[in-house]
C-alpha cells in the first residue's frame, strides 16, 4: 500500500509511522510484519512480529502489534494471528512465546484453552500434554479429582476389592468391586487404596 504523494527525484518522502521506504515511495508493511525506524541513512525496515505479539493490519509497528490472547501463543516471525494452544496445552497469560504443558491430572480437551482441568471423579491420567481422561476400571471410584495413577483408583462405600494390592494385575483378573458381605463391614476410599473389609462393629449389624 503506497501512502506517499509523488516526490522530487533525489528526494526522500518523510514516511510516517507503520511505513518504510521502498525505491522513492512510502510503504505500510504488510500484515504479519512490523515496522521498524531507520537511523542515520536507514530509513527503515519490515521485520518479524515480536515474540508473543501479533500484526492483523497493514502499518503496524512493534508497539502496536496486538498481544496473544489467552489460549494462543506466539514465537514471532510473520505472525499476523497467534495460533491457538493443541489440546493437551494451554495459555493463562496473554502475550505467551509458547503453550504450557498440562501436568498428570489435569486436561485439555480442545484447542485454545487458558487453564489445564482436573480429572473427574472415577477419572486419572498419569502423562502431561494429555487431551483426555482414563476412567477407572471394574466401577472404581477416586478420592478426589486430579488424580494421576489407576492406583488412586478405589471401591465405593460399602464395597470392596477382593484381590487387593498388585494382585489382580499378576493374576490377570480384571479389578472390580463387590458388595460388601453379609455381616462386615468395608470402608470407603478415603480409608484405604483398596475398600478393606472387617468384621462389622455392634453398631453396624442392627
Amino acid at each position: 500500500v503506497t501512502t506517499s504523494s509523488e516526490v522530487p527525484p533525489g528526494r526522500f518522502p518523510l514516511c510516517e509511522i507503520g511505513e518504510y521506504l521502498a525505491g522513492d515511495a512510502c510503504v505500510q508493511c504488510s500484515p504479519g510484519k512490523v515496522s521498524v525506524p531507520g537511523e542515520g541513512d536507514n530509513l527503515g525496515t519490515c521485520q518479524a512480529t515480536p515474540v508473543g505479539k501479533r500484526a492483523p493490519d497493514h502499518g503496524m509497528t512493534a508497539s502496536t502489534a496486538l498481544l496473544c490472547e489467552k489460549g494462543t501463543s506466539s514465537t514471532g516471525g510473520a505472525s499476523a494471528a497467534c495460533p491457538s494452544c493443541q489440546p493437551g496445552t494451554y495459555a493463562s497469560e496473554v502475550g505467551q512465546s509458547a503453550c504450557q504443558h498440562c501436568m498428570p491430572g489435569t486436561i485439555a480437551d480442545r484447542q485454545g484453552m487458558s487453564e489445564c482441568m482436573l480429572c473427574e471423579l472415577g477419572m486419572y491420567q498419569d502423562q502431561s500434554d494429555a487431551d483426555h481422561c482414563r476412567p477407572c476400571l471394574g466401577g472404581l471410584t477416586t478420592r478426589g479429582k486430579g488424580m494421576r495413577s489407576n492406583a488412586s483408583c478405589v471401591c465405593h462405600s460399602g464395597s470392596f476389592q477382593p484381590c487387593l494390592d498388585k494382585a489382580c494385575t499378576t493374576s490377570g483378573q480384571q479389578p472390580h468391586c463387590q458388595p460388601c458381605p453379609v455381616g462386615m463391614e468395608c470402608k470407603g476410599p478415603e480409608d484405604s487404596p483398596w475398600a478393606m473389609v472387617t468384621e462389622a462393629s455392634d453398631e453396624h449389624r442392627r
